[in-house]
Protein backbone atom coordinates (compact mmCIF):
# COMPACT_ATOMS: atom_id res chain seq x y z
CA UNK A 1 0.00 0.00 0.00
CA UNK A 2 1.47 3.34 -1.06
CA UNK A 3 1.74 5.96 1.72
CA UNK A 4 -0.57 7.85 -0.03
CA UNK A 5 -3.00 4.90 0.43
CA UNK A 6 -2.55 4.59 4.20
CA UNK A 7 -3.57 8.38 4.33
CA UNK A 8 -6.58 8.00 2.90
CA UNK A 9 -7.64 5.05 6.17
CA UNK A 10 -5.21 7.13 9.15
CA UNK A 11 -7.94 9.94 9.93
CA UNK A 12 -11.27 9.57 8.92
CA UNK A 13 -12.41 13.02 10.17
CA UNK A 14 -9.92 15.48 8.67
CA UNK A 15 -9.35 16.17 4.80
CA UNK A 16 -7.01 18.03 3.33
CA UNK A 17 -9.78 19.89 1.11
CA UNK A 18 -11.19 21.54 4.51
CA UNK A 19 -13.31 21.16 7.54
CA UNK A 20 -15.42 18.55 7.92
CA UNK A 21 -19.11 18.23 9.88
CA UNK A 22 -20.24 15.15 11.08
CA UNK A 23 -23.77 13.36 10.89
CA UNK A 24 -25.56 10.25 12.37
CA UNK A 25 -28.24 9.02 10.49
CA UNK A 26 -30.69 6.90 11.42
CA UNK A 27 -30.77 3.48 9.01
CA UNK A 28 -32.66 0.10 8.95
CA UNK A 29 -29.48 -1.55 9.63
CA UNK A 30 -28.75 0.81 13.07
CA UNK A 31 -26.92 4.13 13.32
CA UNK A 32 -24.79 5.38 10.63
CA UNK A 33 -21.88 8.48 10.70
CA UNK A 34 -21.77 10.47 7.70
CA UNK A 35 -18.52 12.33 7.89
CA UNK A 36 -18.95 15.28 5.23
CA UNK A 37 -16.23 17.30 3.32
CA UNK A 38 -16.08 20.37 1.17
CA UNK A 39 -15.80 17.71 -1.75
CA UNK A 40 -18.42 15.95 -0.44
CA UNK A 41 -19.13 12.30 1.28
CA UNK A 42 -15.42 12.07 3.33
CA UNK A 43 -16.80 8.54 5.22
CA UNK A 44 -19.63 6.79 6.29
CA UNK A 45 -19.57 4.43 8.84
CA UNK A 46 -21.75 2.24 11.09
CA UNK A 47 -21.28 2.78 14.27
CA UNK A 48 -24.08 -0.11 15.96
CA UNK A 49 -22.83 -2.12 18.12
CA UNK A 50 -25.33 -4.92 17.46
CA UNK A 51 -26.81 -5.61 13.85
CA UNK A 52 -30.83 -5.88 14.23
CA UNK A 53 -32.77 -5.35 11.23
CA UNK A 54 -35.10 -2.46 11.80
CA UNK A 55 -38.16 -0.73 9.85
CA UNK A 56 -36.97 2.88 9.60
CA UNK A 57 -36.82 5.20 7.33
CA UNK A 58 -33.08 6.91 6.78
CA UNK A 59 -32.93 10.29 9.00
CA UNK A 60 -30.67 12.50 10.55
CA UNK A 61 -30.37 12.26 14.13
CA UNK A 62 -27.31 14.59 14.57
CA UNK A 63 -24.95 17.19 13.46
CA UNK A 64 -21.70 18.44 14.51
CA UNK A 65 -19.21 20.55 12.57
CA UNK A 66 -18.47 24.17 11.02
CA UNK A 67 -18.79 23.20 7.61
CA UNK A 68 -21.92 23.60 6.23
CA UNK A 69 -22.81 20.03 4.78
CA UNK A 70 -26.24 19.84 4.54
CA UNK A 71 -26.99 19.93 0.86
CA UNK A 72 -24.58 16.60 1.15
CA UNK A 73 -26.55 15.65 4.31
CA UNK A 74 -29.56 15.57 2.55
CA UNK A 75 -28.26 13.95 -0.55
CA UNK A 76 -27.16 11.13 1.16
CA UNK A 77 -29.75 10.89 3.37
CA UNK A 78 -32.20 10.56 -0.04
CA UNK A 79 -29.66 7.82 -1.63
CA UNK A 80 -29.90 5.57 1.61
CA UNK A 81 -33.60 5.95 2.06
CA UNK A 82 -33.80 4.72 -1.71
CA UNK A 83 -31.06 1.72 -1.26
CA UNK A 84 -32.75 0.29 1.93
CA UNK A 85 -36.23 0.57 0.11
CA UNK A 86 -34.58 -1.17 -2.80
CA UNK A 87 -35.33 1.38 -5.45
CA UNK A 88 -31.86 2.85 -5.90
CA UNK A 89 -31.34 0.62 -8.91
CA UNK A 90 -34.39 1.57 -10.11
CA UNK A 91 -33.99 5.36 -10.80
CA UNK A 92 -31.86 7.86 -11.87
CA UNK A 93 -30.30 8.52 -8.68
CA UNK A 94 -26.48 8.93 -8.43
CA UNK A 95 -24.17 8.54 -5.79
CA UNK A 96 -23.88 11.56 -3.74
CA UNK A 97 -20.53 13.11 -4.13
CA UNK A 98 -17.61 11.41 -2.61
CA UNK A 99 -14.14 12.74 -2.02
CA UNK A 100 -12.12 10.03 -2.33
CA UNK A 101 -13.67 9.56 -5.98
CA UNK A 102 -13.19 12.90 -7.34
CA UNK A 103 -9.55 12.34 -8.69
CA UNK A 104 -8.38 13.05 -12.13
CA UNK A 105 -7.19 9.47 -13.88
CA UNK A 106 -4.01 10.07 -13.81
CA UNK A 107 -3.31 10.48 -10.23
CA UNK A 108 -5.41 8.11 -8.86
CA UNK A 109 -3.57 5.62 -6.15
CA UNK A 110 -4.49 1.75 -6.50
CA UNK A 111 -6.79 1.96 -3.95
CA UNK A 112 -8.99 4.64 -5.87
CA UNK A 113 -8.89 2.86 -8.86
CA UNK A 114 -10.16 -0.19 -7.08
CA UNK A 115 -13.23 1.39 -5.78
CA UNK A 116 -13.77 3.02 -8.84
CA UNK A 117 -14.19 -0.01 -10.27
CA UNK A 118 -17.00 -1.26 -7.56
CA UNK A 119 -18.72 1.93 -8.04
CA UNK A 120 -18.95 1.84 -12.01
CA UNK A 121 -18.70 -2.00 -12.59
CA UNK A 122 -19.88 -4.31 -9.68
CA UNK A 123 -23.80 -2.58 -10.01
CA UNK A 124 -26.29 -3.03 -7.57
CA UNK A 125 -27.36 -7.02 -6.95
CA UNK A 126 -24.00 -8.04 -8.59
CA UNK A 127 -21.03 -9.31 -6.70
CA UNK A 128 -17.78 -9.42 -8.10
CA UNK A 129 -14.89 -11.80 -6.69
CA UNK A 130 -11.19 -9.87 -5.61
CA UNK A 131 -9.39 -11.55 -8.51
CA UNK A 132 -12.22 -10.23 -11.11
CA UNK A 133 -11.69 -6.94 -9.73
CA UNK A 134 -8.04 -6.59 -10.39
CA UNK A 135 -8.34 -8.40 -13.55
CA UNK A 136 -10.37 -5.32 -14.64
CA UNK A 137 -7.50 -3.60 -13.36
CA UNK A 138 -4.90 -5.27 -16.02
CA UNK A 139 -3.31 -7.17 -12.76
CA UNK A 140 -4.58 -10.18 -12.40
CA UNK A 141 -2.28 -11.24 -8.94
CA UNK A 142 -3.34 -8.30 -7.22
CA UNK A 143 -5.96 -10.09 -5.35
CA UNK A 144 -4.56 -9.08 -1.88
CA UNK A 145 -4.27 -5.04 -2.82
CA UNK A 146 -7.73 -5.11 -3.90
CA UNK A 147 -8.77 -7.02 -0.55
CA UNK A 148 -6.95 -4.16 1.37
CA UNK A 149 -8.60 -1.87 -0.51
CA UNK A 150 -11.71 -2.78 0.26
CA UNK A 151 -10.67 -3.04 4.16
CA UNK A 152 -9.82 0.60 4.34
CA UNK A 153 -13.00 1.76 2.31
CA UNK A 154 -13.84 4.67 4.17
CA UNK A 155 -17.25 5.34 2.44
CA UNK A 156 -18.98 1.69 2.94
CA UNK A 157 -22.82 1.00 1.19
CA UNK A 158 -21.52 3.99 -1.46
CA UNK A 159 -18.44 2.35 -2.20
CA UNK A 160 -19.51 -0.72 -2.46
CA UNK A 161 -17.11 -3.00 -1.05
CA UNK A 162 -19.82 -5.48 0.39
CA UNK A 163 -20.21 -6.58 -3.74
CA UNK A 164 -16.54 -7.78 -3.43
CA UNK A 165 -16.66 -11.05 -2.33
CA UNK A 166 -14.16 -14.92 -2.66
CA UNK A 167 -13.69 -16.68 -5.64
CA UNK A 168 -15.59 -19.11 -4.22
CA UNK A 169 -17.84 -17.71 -3.77
CA UNK A 170 -17.98 -16.86 0.50
CA UNK A 171 -18.96 -13.28 1.31
CA UNK A 172 -15.44 -12.77 2.98
CA UNK A 173 -14.89 -10.13 5.58
CA UNK A 174 -16.33 -6.83 6.03
CA UNK A 175 -15.41 -4.67 8.40
CA UNK A 176 -11.83 -6.53 9.26
CA UNK A 177 -14.34 -9.30 10.22
CA UNK A 178 -16.70 -6.88 13.13
CA UNK A 179 -19.67 -6.94 10.29
CA UNK A 180 -20.07 -9.94 8.07
CA UNK A 181 -23.66 -10.71 9.03
CA UNK A 182 -24.11 -6.54 7.87
CA UNK A 183 -22.47 -8.14 4.39
CA UNK A 184 -24.37 -10.79 3.91
CA UNK A 185 -28.02 -8.92 4.45
CA UNK A 186 -26.22 -6.63 2.24
CA UNK A 187 -25.92 -8.62 -0.55
CA UNK A 188 -28.72 -10.40 0.06
CA UNK A 189 -30.85 -7.29 0.02
CA UNK A 190 -29.60 -6.04 -3.11
CA UNK A 191 -30.67 -9.49 -5.06
CA UNK A 192 -33.87 -9.37 -3.28
CA UNK A 193 -34.53 -6.12 -4.60
CA UNK A 194 -33.51 -6.31 -8.02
Amino acid sequence: MSRRDSRLNAKAHECVYGETATSVVSSPIGDIQLVICPRGVHALRMIFDNFELTKCNVAVKSNSGKHDSSNTVSLCVDWLNAYFQGTVNNSDMSLPPICHLSIPDNTATFTQQVWEIIVNEVRYGMTASYAEVAAKLNNSKACRAVGQAMRINPVSIMIPCHRVISSTGATGNYASGRRNDVKAWLIEHEANTM
